[in-house]
């Protein structure tokens, strides 16, 4: 399965789920319209089924039960139009490293720290604490630069 219908599957999905909790609705209110098991719902919801793919029929029962237009799912069934950047390694490689929760989380660190010290770097240091503080700073580019060369 290609990037573009994973993305559709996640929009659709999120936007069905915001819908269903906003109205008050549960899982197996939904599945009781649509005529499917609850674990179908559930996966369409969280992006494991559906998409562009989703049968016409459904996605009328579906419109119907929440009271939106047909069109409102319709138009997240669209793939979004492909472009230069979806389609690199580095932005293929840099949605991987999203989705590792630990990579996400050393970059998050090493950025909140390398702000700090850029911060720290505008009062007036001595020599020495600037060369502390540069040394910082290659340490927390090195971190990052690690997790974005992340391959699977």
């Amino acid at each position: 399965m290609d990037l573009a219908e994973q993305e559709v599957k996640r929009r659709l999905g999120a936007f069905l789920k915001q819908v269903r909790e906003r109205r008050g609705y549960t899982l197996a209110d939904i599945s009781i319209a649509v005529g499917r098991s609850k674990t179908y719902v559930c996966d369409v919801e969280s992006g494991r089924r559906g998409g562009s793919h989703m049968p016409a029929e459904i996605v009328a029962q579906w419109a119907a039960y929440l009271d939106i237009p047909v069109s409102a799912i319709a138009e997240r069934q669209r793939r979004a139009p492909s472009d230069a950047l979806s389609n690199s390694q580095r932005y293929r490689s840099y949605m991987r490293i999203l989705r590792n929760r630990t990579r996400s989380t050393r970059i998050y660190k090493a950025v909140t720290t390398l702000r700090q010290l850029i911060k720290d770097s505008q009062t007036e240091l001595t020599p020495s604490q600037t060369r502390e503080l540069f040394g910082k700073i290659a340490e927390n580019v090195e971190v990052i630069d690690t997790c974005l060369v992340y391959q699977r």
